[in-house]
């Protein structure tokens, strides 16, 4: 498909097994949650050592993880690889799907398309529709490119999140909006899991965001080259 030259960035963490920090999925709670959500804040308290929240690691880091990255790490990339300002991706999965969608609609001239993989949509009492609202009672355009996407089984993996019915309620309100600079699409990959879903999601987001496939006279032509 055509897709442009591009540079991908993936912001990690250290290896908590050998610097006796704490682990990943700790961090991704602190950095990709926008907002406190109490009643999950208790069940991260009690999970898994993974997932336990140790006293210092606190939830609704978001706003600062967005300064992080646009003060500090694209003024470092942009000093080191020649990028394109003004046509920049923003790529998340589960809470960092959510984190996508807030920074979509509170950082609107960052990036140019999104790619929310499994959005954690229930954050915070679904916090993002109350976001989205306030960004359509403004009257602002959200010029974006959009791909959402779940896979078909997450549903049953905790009925309180309600994954699958959340990302389609979410799509309904932003097709209602008919905002005109927005380019949507989204997709649910029958017979996937939360954890399944990973590589299709970032195939045909990525597909997607970019224009979308050729068709087969495309890749003959390019197989004749």
């Amino acid at each position: 498909f055509p897709m442009p030259r591009a540079l991908v960035v993936g912001i990690g963490y250290h290896d908590p097994l050998s610097s006796g920090g704490p682990a990943w999925g700790q961090l991704r709670v602190r950095d990709l949650t926008p907002w406190v959500d109490a009643k999950h804040d208790e069940r991260f308290r009690n999970a898994p050592p993974q997932w336990r929240l140790p006293p210092d690691i606190q939830q609704g880091g978001g706003p600062a993880f967005l300064a992080f990255i646009e003060a500090e790490l694209k003024p470092f990339i942009a000093g080191r690889f020649p990028v394109d300002r003004k046509d920049q991706s923003l790529m998340g999965m589960s809470l960092g799907g959510i984190f996508t969608l807030y920074a979509m609609f509170t950082a609107p001239a960052a990036f140019k398309r999104y790619i929310a993989m499994s959005p954690s949509i229930y954050w915070a009492e679904r916090k993002i529709f109350e976001l989205e609202a306030a960004h359509a009672a403004s009257g602002r355009d959200l010029p974006a490119t959009l791909f959402l996407s779940m896979g078909g089984l997450e549903e049953g993996h905790d009925i309180d999140c309600a994954m699958v019915s959340n990302l389609y309620a979410f799509e309904a309100r932003l097709r209602a909006r008919r905002y005109p600079g927005l380019d949507m699409k989204a997709h649910v990959f029958e017979g996937e899991t939360h954890m399944s879903v990973y590589s299709a999601a970032i195939s045909r987001g990525i597909t997607e965001v970019f224009g979308g496939h050729r068709d087969v006279n495309d890749w003959a032509r390019v197989l004749k080259a």
